[in-house]
């Protein structure tokens, strides 16, 4: 009778045959168990492999390095990187950030109009009787009329205007006298200053010249000077009688006669033009921290004993 090596639920058999020769036989349920741990290790070798494709080859993927190990063939370096040659830099010229200085908006504070001025009587440059323009006079609204505009400048005043913008000729150049008489009446101002290279503090005056013997600005009525601060956003506004004007040598304009031209004089604070004009020669001033000045100039005429309808109108 052979010697069997059997237990309940084992994995194999051991028989001694008549022989005299030990036989090995796997049971059913340990092929079935051999079967399925074949099956596990082709799958995990298959996704390591799948892995090891997908991941390239570094010193950091140590794990992946195994796998050549276990499948028994050396593994293949990766292929050396070359270097691309790198383009030599030739030196190109930057510029180089010098330190420019820029002006400096510093806030000083407006000057004070300090007592009526004396103005100076310095006239402008007369100009040619031959080139002077013919002048003629339109007529007075006499339709009891109040006011009117008298100036209206809106731009940038620029050195092209050499310290003195004007109208030639002015806006309603009619007859001042009748049948309204607008020449006893107020003059009233604004100003708003939008922006200037760097703001200065100012003097302006509103004048008036006109034709006499020849001379086209031989007379020559002013407002009084005010301040003027040159920061963008000033607006300032005032008032004063057309007879309480200033007039050179003593001489008032001739109101029932056309003028010649109607302008602002642009000055520093001391009452001097920034002009270069006769020999003002922007009175030490330097013309390209004040110009361009960009403001809006108004002055309406307003009758005698009416009241002014106010800035909202203009």
């Amino acid at each position: 009778m052979p010697l069997v090596n059997h237990r309940p639920g084992a994995y194999y058999h051991i028989t001694l045959g008549a022989e005299g020769r030990w036989k090995f036989k796997m049971t059913k349920r340990a092929l079935l168990f051999v079967i399925s741990l074949l099956l596990l290790v082709v799958l995990f070798l298959s996704l390591l492999l799948t892995n090891d494709q997908l991941s390239p080859v570094s010193a950091s993927n140590g794990f992946n390095n195994f796998i050549p190990l276990i499948l028994g063939y050396e593994p293949s370096l990766p292929p050396a990187t070359t270097v691309p040659p790198t383009a030599t830099s030739t030196s190109i010229p930057t510029g180089t950030a010098t330190s420019t200085t820029t002006a400096t908006a510093t806030s000083t504070s407006m000057a004070t109009t300090t007592s009526m001025p004396t103005a100076s009587a310095t006239s402008m440059p007369t100009a040619t009787a031959t080139n002077m323009p013919t002048v003629t006079a339109t007529s007075n609204p006499g339709d009891g009329g109040q006011e009117f505009l008298a100036f209206d400048l809106n731009r940038a005043v620029t050195t092209a205007d050499r310290g003195f913008p004007w109208d030639e000729p002015p806006i309603n150049n009619f007859d001042w006298t009748q049948p309204v008489n607008y020449a006893a009446g107020t003059l009233y101002y604004r100003v708003e200053i939008f922006g200037q290279p760097q703001p200065q503090n100012m003097n302006l005056q509103f004048c008036v010249w006109q034709e006499k013997d020849g001379d086209p600005v031989k007379l020559e009525n002013c407002s009084w000077e005010v301040a003027v601060y040159g920061g963008s956003g000033t607006v300032l506004t005032w008032s004063g009688t057309v007879s309480g004007m200033y007039q050179k040598d003593g001489n008032p304009i001739e109101w029932n006669r056309a003028r010649y031209r109607a302008g602002i004089a642009i000055k520093n604070s001391s009452g001097q033009p920034v002009s270069d004009y006769e020999e003002w020669n922007w009175s030490g001033e330097d013309p390209s921290l004040w110009y361009p000045l960009n403001m809006h100039f108004t002055a309406v005429v307003v009758a005698p004993g009416a009241q002014f309808s106010g800035w909202d109108n203009y």
